[in-house]
Protein backbone atom coordinates (compact mmCIF):
# COMPACT_ATOMS: atom_id res chain seq x y z
CA UNK A 1 0.00 0.00 0.00
CA UNK A 2 1.38 3.48 -0.87
CA UNK A 3 2.68 5.50 2.07
CA UNK A 4 0.11 8.26 1.48
CA UNK A 5 -2.76 5.77 1.58
CA UNK A 6 -1.39 4.26 4.79
CA UNK A 7 -1.28 7.72 6.39
CA UNK A 8 -4.86 8.46 5.32
CA UNK A 9 -6.05 5.14 6.74
CA UNK A 10 -4.26 5.92 10.00
CA UNK A 11 -5.96 9.32 10.26
CA UNK A 12 -9.33 7.78 9.35
CA UNK A 13 -9.00 5.22 12.14
CA UNK A 14 -8.08 7.97 14.60
CA UNK A 15 -11.06 10.10 13.56
CA UNK A 16 -13.39 7.11 13.79
CA UNK A 17 -12.16 6.45 17.31
CA UNK A 18 -13.44 9.82 18.50
CA UNK A 19 -16.96 8.36 18.61
CA UNK A 20 -19.56 11.10 18.98
CA UNK A 21 -17.02 13.75 19.95
CA UNK A 22 -16.51 16.60 17.50
CA UNK A 23 -15.04 20.09 17.44
CA UNK A 24 -18.57 21.51 17.63
CA UNK A 25 -18.60 20.50 21.32
CA UNK A 26 -16.05 23.23 22.01
CA UNK A 27 -18.74 25.85 21.35
CA UNK A 28 -20.78 24.36 24.21
CA UNK A 29 -18.09 25.06 26.82
CA UNK A 30 -19.29 27.95 28.99
CA UNK A 31 -17.90 26.95 32.39
CA UNK A 32 -15.02 24.93 33.80
CA UNK A 33 -17.59 22.24 34.56
CA UNK A 34 -18.43 22.10 30.86
CA UNK A 35 -14.72 21.76 30.05
CA UNK A 36 -14.48 18.90 32.55
CA UNK A 37 -17.43 17.11 30.91
CA UNK A 38 -16.04 17.56 27.39
CA UNK A 39 -12.64 16.22 28.44
CA UNK A 40 -14.33 13.27 30.12
CA UNK A 41 -16.08 12.39 26.86
CA UNK A 42 -12.92 12.89 24.82
CA UNK A 43 -10.88 10.73 27.21
CA UNK A 44 -13.52 7.99 27.22
CA UNK A 45 -13.79 7.94 23.42
CA UNK A 46 -10.03 7.39 23.21
CA UNK A 47 -9.79 4.73 25.89
CA UNK A 48 -8.43 6.95 28.68
CA UNK A 49 -9.76 6.93 32.24
CA UNK A 50 -8.51 10.28 33.53
CA UNK A 51 -7.53 13.78 32.48
CA UNK A 52 -5.83 16.81 34.01
CA UNK A 53 -5.29 20.35 32.72
CA UNK A 54 -2.52 22.65 33.96
CA UNK A 55 -2.32 26.33 33.07
CA UNK A 56 1.24 27.52 33.52
CA UNK A 57 1.76 30.64 35.60
CA UNK A 58 4.02 33.41 34.22
CA UNK A 59 6.79 32.41 36.63
CA UNK A 60 8.00 28.83 37.31
CA UNK A 61 5.97 27.26 40.13
CA UNK A 62 7.71 25.28 42.87
CA UNK A 63 4.49 23.31 43.36
CA UNK A 64 3.46 22.49 39.78
CA UNK A 65 0.09 20.99 40.72
CA UNK A 66 -1.01 24.39 42.03
CA UNK A 67 -1.44 25.19 38.35
CA UNK A 68 -4.07 22.47 38.05
CA UNK A 69 -7.30 23.85 36.60
CA UNK A 70 -9.48 20.85 35.74
CA UNK A 71 -8.99 17.17 36.58
CA UNK A 72 -10.82 13.89 37.03
CA UNK A 73 -8.28 12.69 39.62
CA UNK A 74 -9.24 12.87 43.29
CA UNK A 75 -7.56 15.43 45.52
CA UNK A 76 -5.77 12.62 47.38
CA UNK A 77 -4.28 11.22 44.17
CA UNK A 78 -3.13 14.68 43.07
CA UNK A 79 -1.47 15.37 46.43
CA UNK A 80 0.25 11.98 46.57
CA UNK A 81 1.41 12.30 42.97
CA UNK A 82 2.91 15.73 43.57
CA UNK A 83 4.56 14.56 46.79
CA UNK A 84 6.18 11.65 44.95
CA UNK A 85 7.33 13.90 42.11
CA UNK A 86 8.91 16.40 44.51
CA UNK A 87 10.55 13.65 46.58
CA UNK A 88 12.08 12.08 43.48
CA UNK A 89 13.55 15.40 42.38
CA UNK A 90 12.02 14.86 38.97
CA UNK A 91 11.80 17.86 36.71
CA UNK A 92 9.37 16.24 34.29
CA UNK A 93 6.66 18.89 34.72
CA UNK A 94 9.21 21.70 34.61
CA UNK A 95 10.60 20.25 31.39
CA UNK A 96 7.08 20.00 29.98
CA UNK A 97 6.68 23.74 30.55
CA UNK A 98 9.28 24.44 27.90
CA UNK A 99 8.26 21.67 25.51
CA UNK A 100 6.03 21.82 22.46
CA UNK A 101 6.15 18.08 21.70
CA UNK A 102 3.65 15.52 23.03
CA UNK A 103 5.14 12.90 25.31
CA UNK A 104 3.79 9.40 26.01
CA UNK A 105 4.87 6.80 28.55
CA UNK A 106 3.79 3.23 29.22
CA UNK A 107 4.49 1.54 32.55
CA UNK A 108 4.32 -1.87 30.88
CA UNK A 109 7.56 -1.19 29.04
CA UNK A 110 10.76 -1.76 31.05
CA UNK A 111 12.33 1.29 29.41
CA UNK A 112 10.23 4.41 28.69
CA UNK A 113 10.64 6.00 25.29
CA UNK A 114 11.95 9.14 26.96
CA UNK A 115 14.05 8.85 30.09
CA UNK A 116 12.23 10.11 33.19
CA UNK A 117 14.28 9.06 36.24
CA UNK A 118 12.70 8.99 39.67
CA UNK A 119 9.10 8.64 38.51
CA UNK A 120 8.49 5.05 39.63
CA UNK A 121 6.62 6.04 42.81
CA UNK A 122 4.54 8.65 40.99
CA UNK A 123 3.60 6.18 38.27
CA UNK A 124 2.76 3.54 40.86
CA UNK A 125 0.26 5.99 42.38
CA UNK A 126 -1.34 6.46 38.97
CA UNK A 127 -1.37 2.71 38.33
CA UNK A 128 -3.51 2.22 41.44
CA UNK A 129 -6.25 4.33 39.83
CA UNK A 130 -6.10 2.57 36.48
CA UNK A 131 -3.41 4.58 34.70
CA UNK A 132 -0.62 2.44 33.26
CA UNK A 133 -0.17 4.54 30.13
CA UNK A 134 -0.18 8.32 30.00
CA UNK A 135 0.51 11.16 27.64
CA UNK A 136 1.22 14.86 28.06
CA UNK A 137 0.01 17.27 25.39
CA UNK A 138 1.45 20.82 25.42
CA UNK A 139 -1.28 23.38 24.67
CA UNK A 140 -1.45 27.10 23.92
CA UNK A 141 -4.42 29.47 23.89
CA UNK A 142 -4.98 32.22 21.35
CA UNK A 143 -3.71 34.80 23.84
CA UNK A 144 -0.41 32.84 24.12
CA UNK A 145 -1.16 31.37 27.57
CA UNK A 146 0.45 27.95 27.73
CA UNK A 147 -0.35 24.78 29.61
CA UNK A 148 -0.42 21.01 29.59
CA UNK A 149 -3.20 18.46 29.18
CA UNK A 150 -2.51 15.00 30.60
CA UNK A 151 -4.51 11.90 29.67
CA UNK A 152 -4.10 8.51 31.31
CA UNK A 153 -5.61 5.04 31.28
CA UNK A 154 -5.01 1.40 30.39
CA UNK A 155 -4.54 1.30 26.64
CA UNK A 156 -1.84 1.12 24.00
CA UNK A 157 0.32 4.11 23.11
CA UNK A 158 -1.54 6.37 20.62
CA UNK A 159 -0.40 6.51 17.02
CA UNK A 160 1.04 9.72 15.60
CA UNK A 161 -2.25 10.38 13.80
CA UNK A 162 -4.30 9.94 16.97
CA UNK A 163 -1.86 12.08 18.95
CA UNK A 164 -2.24 14.87 16.38
CA UNK A 165 -6.03 14.62 16.62
CA UNK A 166 -5.97 14.68 20.43
CA UNK A 167 -3.67 17.72 20.35
CA UNK A 168 -6.15 19.52 18.11
CA UNK A 169 -9.07 18.83 20.44
CA UNK A 170 -7.34 19.59 23.75
CA UNK A 171 -5.92 22.85 22.39
CA UNK A 172 -9.48 23.90 21.64
CA UNK A 173 -10.62 22.96 25.14
CA UNK A 174 -7.67 24.78 26.73
CA UNK A 175 -8.42 27.92 24.74
CA UNK A 176 -11.97 27.91 26.13
CA UNK A 177 -10.67 27.32 29.68
CA UNK A 178 -8.35 30.33 29.46
CA UNK A 179 -11.15 32.50 28.05
CA UNK A 180 -13.51 31.44 30.85
CA UNK A 181 -10.92 32.13 33.54
CA UNK A 182 -10.13 35.53 32.05
CA UNK A 183 -13.82 36.41 31.87
CA UNK A 184 -14.38 35.24 35.44
CA UNK A 185 -11.48 37.42 36.58
CA UNK A 186 -13.06 40.36 34.77
CA UNK A 187 -16.33 39.80 36.60
CA UNK A 188 -14.59 39.39 39.95
CA UNK A 189 -12.63 42.62 39.56
CA UNK A 190 -15.51 44.71 38.19
CA UNK A 191 -18.73 43.64 39.84
CA UNK A 192 -22.00 45.16 38.69
CA UNK A 193 -24.03 47.18 41.17
CA UNK A 194 -27.58 45.98 41.93
CA UNK A 195 -29.03 48.80 39.80
CA UNK A 196 -26.70 48.05 36.89
CA UNK A 197 -27.67 44.39 37.08
CA UNK A 198 -31.37 45.31 37.05
CA UNK A 199 -30.97 47.48 33.96
CA UNK A 200 -29.04 44.74 32.17
CA UNK A 201 -31.56 42.08 33.21
CA UNK A 202 -34.49 44.08 31.83
CA UNK A 203 -32.51 44.76 28.65
CA UNK A 204 -32.06 41.02 28.28
CA UNK A 205 -35.82 40.62 28.74
CA UNK A 206 -36.33 42.76 25.64
CA UNK A 207 -37.37 45.99 27.34
CA UNK A 208 -36.53 49.36 25.77
CA UNK A 209 -34.74 52.14 27.61
CA UNK A 210 -38.06 53.97 28.12
CA UNK A 211 -39.74 50.84 29.51
CA UNK A 212 -36.85 50.14 31.89
CA UNK A 213 -36.95 53.76 33.07
CA UNK A 214 -40.65 53.42 33.93
CA UNK A 215 -40.19 50.05 35.66
CA UNK A 216 -37.26 51.21 37.81
CA UNK A 217 -38.50 54.80 38.17
CA UNK A 218 -35.33 56.25 36.68
CA UNK A 219 -34.65 58.71 33.90
CA UNK A 220 -33.83 57.29 30.47
CA UNK A 221 -30.46 59.03 30.68
CA UNK A 222 -29.64 57.17 33.92
CA UNK A 223 -30.72 53.83 32.42
CA UNK A 224 -28.49 54.39 29.39
CA UNK A 225 -25.61 55.30 31.68
CA UNK A 226 -26.04 52.11 33.72
CA UNK A 227 -26.15 49.94 30.60
CA UNK A 228 -23.10 51.68 29.12
CA UNK A 229 -21.23 51.09 32.38
CA UNK A 230 -22.22 47.41 32.31
CA UNK A 231 -20.88 47.06 28.78
CA UNK A 232 -17.62 48.73 29.79
CA UNK A 233 -17.18 46.53 32.87
CA UNK A 234 -17.90 43.37 30.90
CA UNK A 235 -15.65 44.34 28.00
CA UNK A 236 -18.60 44.38 25.57
CA UNK A 237 -18.97 46.66 22.56
CA UNK A 238 -22.75 47.16 22.91
CA UNK A 239 -25.71 46.28 25.12
CA UNK A 240 -26.54 43.12 23.16
CA UNK A 241 -23.07 41.71 23.68
CA UNK A 242 -23.14 42.85 27.32
CA UNK A 243 -26.34 40.88 27.94
CA UNK A 244 -24.97 37.78 26.20
CA UNK A 245 -21.75 37.94 28.17
CA UNK A 246 -23.54 38.55 31.47
CA UNK A 247 -25.74 35.50 30.90
CA UNK A 248 -22.74 33.35 29.97
CA UNK A 249 -20.91 34.46 33.12
CA UNK A 250 -24.10 33.99 35.16
CA UNK A 251 -24.06 37.62 36.26
CA UNK A 252 -27.75 37.72 35.32
CA UNK A 253 -30.26 34.92 34.70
Amino acid sequence: MPRGAMAMNSVSRAVARTGDFSLSELDMIRTLGDAHDVLNRLARDHGFAHHAVLRFSPEPETRPMRQLVVTSFSREVVQNYERAMLASGSRALSAARGSVRPFAWDRKYPKPRIAAPGLDDARAILARVGVTMGMSLPVAAQDCNRGLVMLGGERSTPTLAETALLSLFVNGVFDRIVAIQNEDRYTHDFRLTPRERQCLMWTGAGKSTAEIARILELSEHTVNQHIATCAQKLGAVNRTQAVAKAIRLRVID
